[in-house]
């Protein structure tokens, strides 16, 4: 039984299928609603992807910056970090995938994201070390000042 369908209470999300349907004998409102489905997603997130649709401008001049794209990129940065996905190759088949583009684009494109990536990562994780040796500095010089021994006065005559 599927898993969400467990925790329903909709009685007909526990329907067992009864029959699959070749796609060729779809409904064609099915098709229009796939069709449309399939726009709205490469309008609203799968553009990210694209070697023209991801930059403010057709291309950069050089390395790609921070405001030369129209996206953030978190969940790719977080992405690399997993074991299955740390490759890139999910980002390479997304990119890969638009036909509307020369295979040279994709390549530039996948190859200045990548870089981007792994780019903002390592300045993330150079800030947050930073921050961390300056905490680390702090503790240290604190401690440095209260273990400083008391000169006792001296009395007088």
């Amino acid at each position: 039984m599927d898993p969400i369908a467990a925790f329903s209470n909709n009685l007909l999300d526990r329907l067992k299928p009864s029959g699959s349907i070749d796609v060729n004998e779809l409904d064609p409102r099915m098709t229009t609603v796939r069709e449309k489905s399939r726009e709205a997603m490469v309008k609203h997130f799968y553009k990210r992807y694209h070697p023209r649709m991801a930059y403010k401008k057709r291309m950069p001049i050089r390395a790609a910056q921070q405001k030369d794209y129209k996206y953030s990129y978190l969940m790719d940065m977080q992405a690399l970090f997993h074991p299955a996905l740390s490759d890139g190759h999910i980002l390479y088949r997304l990119i890969h995938s638009f036909g509307d583009v020369s295979r040279e684009e994709k390549e530039n494109h996948y190859r200045l994201l990548k870089d981007f990536l792994w780019n903002t990562i390592e300045h993330y994780t150079t800030r947050v070390a930073a921050a961390k040796d300056e905490v680390v500095e702090a503790t240290e010089t604190d401690g440095i000042e209260d273990a400083a021994p008391e000169v006792p006065q001296a009395k007088k005559a």
